[in-house]
């Protein structure tokens, strides 16, 4: 929850960067109509150039680091190569979030690479795991060493 709010204050502040960017060009338009020297109407172009240009660098770099996050997993350029995952099915005797929390630490260390889920609206509790290994004994082990029921579904 805590990842979300903060997720959501750097997208904000990331826009609010971006709009307030816009601001010392709309600036610049004025200048023509202040009294200032020629030296000093360059200095302020400069300077209000470089200020929009600051903004503007810290905004990307702000929603660049929440880009590379979210699709760090596309990124990798290992996983453009090997696509050859396969989807195992387990029926399973988990039947609500509390069991899930239950395994969820051992799932995460043991079948790292892996993305699994429970559907436990179906009335068979599955569990899905892709994986590009054979990874059906250390899912039945997991679940079984907590006393679970678990069967693979051919």
């Amino acid at each position: 929850m805590r990842k979300k709010r903060s997720a959501k204050f750097y997208s904000k502040l990331a826009i609010g960067l971006l709009a307030f960017s816009f601001l010392p060009y709309g600036m610049m338009l004025f200048l023509p109509y202040l009294y200032l020297s020629a030296g000093q109407n360059a200095i302020c172009v400069t300077t209000l150039v470089v200020l929009a240009e600051v903004f503007q660098w810290l905004a990307i770099l702000i929603v660049g680091k929440q880009l590379i996050l979210k699709y760090k997993r596309n990124l990798n350029p290992m996983k453009w190569l090997n696509k050859n995952e396969t989807v195992y099915v387990f029926k399973t005797s988990i039947t609500n979030e509390t069991d899930i929390l239950i395994v969820q630490s051992q799932f995460d260390t043991l079948l790292k690479g892996t993305k699994w889920n429970f559907d436990l609206e179906d009335c068979d509790n599955i569990l899905r795991v892709e994986s590009r290994s054979n990874i059906t004994q250390t899912v039945i082990e997991i679940l079984n060493e907590h006393n679970y029921e678990c069967e693979e579904l051919k």
